[in-house]
């Protein structure tokens, strides 16, 4: 399997809504049928023909299968373990495409319809079984790249706290003049070093999007803020302390994140393969992501400290527009355009004028500090 296509794969087939083992699946599986009404009976035991069938054909022996996404706990450990791991990962993909075809051929079949609930467990604890396999194959960079990124930042002396920083005020380049300087000045070393870490890791776009990163948008915000030193560092007496109104946006946003994600989870539940970024799903995260960009600017705007200035706003609008992913920048190009041109500073003159405070909800407006919606998101990255 090429490292193309295995990654494609582990795309495909990460999406998990239980945290059973492998062993406690398949027990989960043999209570149900044994509690469901006939043909309950019948439709477990075709699953499972048709799961030990998918092994079989492709010499992975189950017993051993289990001992291997078991801890070594359970099963029947290979007499060599390294060939059977090179065995059983080199055939992954077919594998779970096997199991995959078994188990559609098999639900909302006569053997299952009248089985009440086993629909639903097959399907929920196939993706768990699959998450077993996929993650005794995944290289250990999946683990260990978040490390090496930070590790990057300490061998040039920059506080590796930074990387990903979550701090209200934004400071990802430092909060003085010095450490901004130094952080600058090492940049390109910086950047060069990351995608050094991202490149030598198979599983770094899985690991990418579970962080949020993308590097070369990274970069260009790094470039962003270190052109404007003195900007940025005014900036940081503005945004070192949220008000009420820009935790309402967070909130906000946060809720609207939250409710695309169990409306996927819900559908998953009843299919076995779910476009997570399909035309709908895209749509709506944009729209939501832009709205975001107007209540955060505006709820900033009208914040009454004097460091919160027009060139302030203008930069946070600038890095927030630079984490715009491309996919939203053609499907909301109008509304894009509009909310990363608009000289947000104006805002608090307007609202000053018709006597409101700011914080407008999320019906009319509501951009992304980015590690909110990755956060959010998580659940929704994992499963592609």
């Amino acid at each position: 399997m090429s490292g193309s296509s295995s990654l494609v794969f582990r795309v495909q087939i990460r999406v998990v809504f239980t945290g059973c083992t492998i062993l406690t699946c398949l027990a989960a599986i043999l209570l149900a049928s044994s509690t469901v009404a006939p043909p309950g009976g019948e439709c477990e035991s075709r699953f499972m023909q048709g799961l030990f069938q998918c092994f079989q054909d492709h010499q992975v022996p189950f017993n051993s299968f289990l001992w291997a996404v078991g801890n070594h706990t359970g099963g029947l450990a290979p007499r060599d373990e390294a060939a059977f791991r090179e065995q059983m990962c080199s055939v992954e993909t077919d594998v779970v495409q096997c199991v995959l075809d078994s188990l559609h051929a098999l639900v909302g079949s006569v053997h299952c319809h009248s089985a009440r609930g086993m629909e639903s467990l097959l399907m929920v604890q196939v993706r768990a079984i699959l998450q077993e396999y996929d993650n005794y194959c995944a290289p250990d960079c999946r683990q260990t790249l978040e490390t090496k990124m930070k590790q990057c930042y300490k061998d040039l002396g920059l506080n590796p706290d930074l990387f990903l920083s979550t701090s209200s005020d934004g400071a990802i380049l430092g909060n003085s003049p010095s450490s901004v300087t130094k952080f600058c000045n090492n940049s390109d070393a910086l950047v060069t070093c990351l995608k050094k870490e991202r490149d030598a890791c198979a599983e770094s776009p899985y690991v990418m999007k579970k962080l949020g990163l993308d590097l070369d948008t990274y970069s260009k915000g790094i470039d962003t803020l270190c052109a404007q030193k003195k900007v940025y560092l005014s900036s940081l007496d503005c945004f070192g302390e949220q008000t009420r109104s820009v935790e309402k946006c967070q909130e906000d946003h946060a809720l609207t994140l939250m409710r695309m994600v169990s409306k996927v989870k819900a559908e998953a539940k009843v299919k076995a393969e779910v476009d997570v970024w399909g035309e709908e799903f895209l749509n709506k995260f944009c729209l939501a992501r832009v709205q975001f960009i107007k209540c955060d600017l505006q709820a900033w705007a009208v914040k009454a400290e004097e460091a919160c200035d027009a060139p302030a706003l203008a930069l946070k609008r600038d890095v927030h527009c630079l984490q715009i992913p491309r996919e939203c920048r053609h499907v909301m190009s109008g509304p894009v355009r509009e909310v990363c041109t608009y000289n947000w500073a104006a805002v608090s003159l307007l609202l000053s004028a018709d006597g409101s405070t700011g914080g407008v909800g999320s019906e009319t407006s509501s951009l992304l500090v980015v590690l909110l919606s990755v956060a959010v998101l998580a659940a929704v990255m994992v499963m592609g």
